[in-house]
């Protein structure tokens, strides 16, 4: 795949961008970064709740098109973020439910913004698209997706929705560090609060993160550029961690004197099928299970350079800053100058 390098940048920013899920942890970091680089961003949600951190508020549920239609009039561009995202061991009634706001939502967005003739819109995905095909290595934006829950066959398939607007760019996004973190790195910065982090396995597996901060200057880049011909692009920083480089840096950011604990993969195995015979034997769901082991030692490594060389760029935050930015927000350290180290870099 070729790639055009260092787009030309217009001379006059979008007066205005709306953003869906400016609620949530990842769309209040956008809003607050594309402000401080001058847009008018306009929040969209399916609630009042929480759009107060934009410049201007729209509430508009993504399976009504007028609604989202009304709440983009104006703009020059749309950043999708809303998202029904990952959940570990998902129950059957969930799936529905991905397609119901993954692919139908994205499809009336999509529709809303051609509708009222909004030039530019960016459809966050996921790089949990590529699903199996991390076995074969480091992947990019040539490696075909295959990917392995409803989650990301749901969020493949609103990509292939996008595609079929002329004015729609897809973002796979990595996971988004700083404040407001969620999932499974929310639980680990967390843990180091009783000072041991544990590791499945040798924590040689590969992760690929990238800062809210980092996201929102790359955001406001693209905006100001003259459009791009490549339709798609893997967005995280420029360095592939492995999971031992990934806790190293959690433990500088809180102060170095949490412990790093591995723990052998069939050790875990073993402890957590014994949990999973309890709640079966209780006719229970399990919080936990085997599946936490696959998922604590997968490999996920992605080449994300590609957008920055497009808009000639490189990352601002670092890995040890972002960890401080969230466990600031967590009230485990004092971040003071790493917040505003995220605030210069955004």
């Amino acid at each position: 795949m070729e790639f055009a390098t260092h787009r030309n940048h217009c001379e006059v920013l979008p007066q205005t961008v709306a953003i869906t899920g400016a609620s949530g942890a990842v769309g209040r970091q956008v809003c607050l970064g594309l402000r401080a680089a001058g847009f008018n961003v306009r929040a969209i949600g399916r609630s009042p709740v929480g759009l107060d951190i934009a410049d201007e508020s729209v509430v508009a549920p993504l399976d009504d098109t007028r609604a989202l239609a009304t709440a983009m009039n104006g703009a020059a561009a749309v950043i999708h973020l809303a998202a029904l995202l990952h959940i570990n061991n998902p129950g059957s009634d969930i799936k529905e439910k991905y397609w119901q706001v993954n692919v139908a939502g994205s499809r009336h967005v999509c529709e809303a913004a051609s509708e009222c003739g909004v030039k530019r819109v960016i459809l966050a995905s996921t790089i949990n698209v590529y699903g199996s095909a991390f076995q074969q290595g480091v992947v990019n934006e040539s490696t075909a997706p295959c990917p392995i829950d409803w989650y990301s066959e749901s969020k493949l398939a609103a990509e292939e929705v996008g595609l079929t607007f002329p004015n729609v760019t897809i973002w796979r996004l990595a996971a988004v560090l700083g404040r407001g973190l969620k999932g499974n790195y929310r639980t680990l910065l967390k843990l180091a609060r009783y000072g041991v982090l544990p590791c499945i396995g040798d924590g040689s597996n590969r992760r690929t993160l990238i800062h809210a901060a980092d996201l929102s200057r790359l955001m406001a880049a693209d905006l100001r550029a003259d459009p791009s011909t490549q339709r798609l692009w893997n967005v995280c920083d420029s360095t592939i961690y492995s999971l031992n480089e990934i806790l190293a840096s959690i433990r500088e950011a809180t102060g170095g004197r949490t412990k790093i604990l591995h723990i052998p993969r069939h050790v875990t195995q073993g402890g957590l099928g014994m949990v999973e015979a309890l709640f079966r034997a209780m006719r229970l769901k399990a919080p936990v299970g085997r599946w936490l082991v696959d998922k604590m030692c997968e490999d996920v490594a992605v080449d994300g350079s590609a957008l920055w060389q497009e808009l000639g760029m490189a990352p601002a935050v670092s890995l040890v800053d972002g960890w401080r930015d969230a466990a600031g927000e967590l009230n485990l350290i004092e971040t003071l100058e790493s917040a505003r180290h995220c605030q210069r870099a955004a």
